[in-house]
């Protein structure tokens, strides 16, 4: 007999699923059919057919040919269990004995010899009995001990079942119900993740098992429980960052993170803590003191070891007990130079000194050796020097003994005429926006005199018109220094121009110009907003003369005006005069605040 040409193994042919109940219901697959089942993952191309136990099957086999069924290689004849007719096969009931390999041998009708054959494999459906987890070979009995950092390799098996599942999905349920899926560390039924890690602990691992003989599909889990090694967490009350003063109620509190669960205990200087601490790791001073200072650290008993946190230094800060001195006043004028000596306020010369400036309760390095000149002085160097000899060059006790009242500080006085300093001597707006020009201005002896002038009214601090609000002063970065801001609500193109800021003292006067450019914006043709003359205070009206006259305005007379009063009174009515008379009269009322 020749050999056959081929053997073709294709999925044949036609499954019918009838329910006891229904009548027949055909359907045939011709050559590569689409009712078949493969097992997901394992490899095998080979055609099967999945059926019901007791259901009635019908094999279709599409040929002219003469054609000899065979299931498991043994030819099938007509019979009560199977009817076979010129190009099919019917099963009448199907039982765990038609599974296997069923063929459709196409024979030549003259030789009898073998053309072509066509298979397909019979599965009879079986409902799984459930569903479990093995990690390492063994089954999974709820819990899965592990250590952290160790490999997990698991897979998820099923008891009993026919044909093999269609699908597996791996989930990692956090103890809050919170799932993750772990599509990234399985494929199929295998499970694989390098490095296990102390976030799983008290974690579910889930296997969903999906099958053709289950309308939902079949879970599996077993829950982790990861041993590692303790970690700190060390909080205070009051937070860091907080001040620790003498007298102050403190907490420590030392967190241990382990499993199993180890106890914190504090150390203080790797000794015992001079307070007791509490079971749950508290560390309470009800009034701490210089005694405490130290440095602290929690450790933990962890698996025949000791671990420990890092270290955290507490410092007290406490004012020492002596009769505290006056400072020594040393006069300097405005630029000019003076040489402070440590020796001069009480402090030993033969150690390491170095000069600090107090501002509020910090002492700012300014430099060192037992002299410190200052030459070109101004007024924001006034103030309280101090000459520092640390006893050790440790940067804990040189902070804490910054802290304290030396025996004699020096106070550095500066005395000169007004200085004013413009923030910022050019300015660009946008027209529509709010602007603010700022000056900060240093006179000792006070300041008496202060106005704003603009390109139309001139303001003392506190006043409000012409749209224009001149802030009160506020306090300055030092002693003898102010701050000062003009608000412009709305800017627009007329405020463009020269800014003064004029300031007058017992020992003279001075002025700081801010210079304004305003540049069109998408608002500046909204409408003004309107400023109410009815809430300002008294306003000085500089109205522009006109340049037709602007030549002629030294000859105006002079009013007669012999008080400032007097004068603001009549350069604010001169508007109607004529704007080379108001603003004369601003001119004659800055020199009376001069004169002042």
């Amino acid at each position: 007999m020749c050999s056959p040409p081929s053997l073709i193994f294709s999925a044949l042919l036609l499954v019918s699923f009838i329910q006891s109940h229904s009548g027949l219901t055909s359907h045939s697959l011709r050559h590569h059919g689409s009712a078949t089942h493969a097992t997901p993952g394992d490899g095998n191309s080979r055609p099967e057919l999945v059926v019901r136990l007791h259901e009635e099957v019908v094999l279709a086999c599409d040929s002219n040919r003469v054609l000899a069924w065979k299931h498991n290689g043994k030819s099938v004849q007509h019979s009560a269990a199977y009817r076979v007719t010129a190009n099919t096969l019917r099963i009448m009931k199907v039982t765990n004995q038609d599974e296997g390999p069923w063929q459709c041998e196409e024979l030549d009708a003259k030789s009898r010899v073998l053309v072509a054959t066509r298979a397909v494999w019979i599965v009879v459906m079986e409902i799984p009995k459930g569903a479990f987890l093995s990690f390492d070979g063994k089954r999974a009995s709820g819990w899965l001990n592990m250590k952290e950092g160790a490999p997990l390799k698991g897979r998820c098996l099923m008891d009993g079942g026919k044909p093999a599942p269609t699908a597996y999905d791996w989930w990692l349920e956090s103890p809050d119900g919170e799932q993750e899926s772990l599509a990234n560390f399985s494929t199929g039924a295998d499970l694989a993740i390098d490095k296990i890690l102390r976030d799983m602990h008290n974690g579910t691992i889930i296997c969903s098992v999906s099958h053709v003989a289950l309308d939902n599909p079949m879970n599996t889990s077993a829950k982790v429980n990861i041993t590692y090694s303790p970690s700190f967490a060390i909080s205070r009350i009051p937070g860091f960052g907080f001040p620790l003063r003498e007298g102050l109620a403190v907490s420590l509190k030392c967190d241990v993170d382990s499993n199993p669960p180890s106890r914190p205990i504090w150390m203080k200087d790797d000794g015992d803590p001079p307070v007791e601490q509490s079971p749950d790791g508290y560390l309470n001073f009800s009034s701490i003191s210089r005694e405490h200072i130290g440095w602290y650290k929690c450790s933990a008993e962890y698996d025949s070891s000791t671990y420990a946190s890092s270290g955290l230094f507490i410092n007290v800060r406490y004012e020492e007990v002596f009769t505290k001195q006056p400072p020594r006043q040393v006069e300097v004028a405005l630029g000019g130079g003076v040489t402070l000596d440590c020796g001069d306020s009480g402090v030993s010369t033969t150690g390491p000194n170095c000069w600090g400036r107090l501002s509020g309760n910090r002492l700012e390095a300014v430099g060192a050796g037992p002299q410190l000149r200052l030459d070109s002085v101004l007024y924001q160097e006034a103030g309280a020097y101090r000459c520092v000899a640390p006893e050790k060059p440790d940067p804990l006790v040189a902070e804490r003994k910054a802290m304290l009242t030396p025996p004699q500080d020096i106070e550095l006085v500066v005395t000169g005429q007004p200085v004013v300093y413009p923030i910022r001597r050019n300015l660009t707006a946008v027209g529509g926006s709010q602007l603010s020009l700022s000056v900060e201005f240093c006179a000792n002896p006070e300041a008496t005199h202060a106005f704003w002038l603009t390109p139309t009214v001139a303001l003392r601090p506190g006043q409000e018109g012409g749209g224009y609000i001149a802030q009160n002063v506020t306090e300055g970065d030092s002693a003898h220094c102010r701050r000062a801001a003009l608000t412009i609500p709305g800017v627009y193109l007329e405020h463009a121009g020269e800014y003064l800021f004029v300031v007058r003292s017992p020992r003279g006067m001075a002025d700081g110009m801010v210079l304004l450019n305003v540049t069109r914006g998408a608002s500046y043709y909204s409408t003004k907003r309107a400023w109410s003359n009815s809430h300002s205070k008294t306003v000085v009206v500089v109205p522009k003369p006109p340049p037709s006259i602007e030549d002629n305005v030294q000859d105006e007379p002079r009013p007669e005006v012999t008080t400032e009063a007097e004068l603001v009174e009549a350069a604010a009515g001169a508007g109607s005069a004529g704007a080379a008379t108001g603003q004369l009269l601003m001119l004659l009322l800055l020199a009376s605040v001069v004169s002042m």
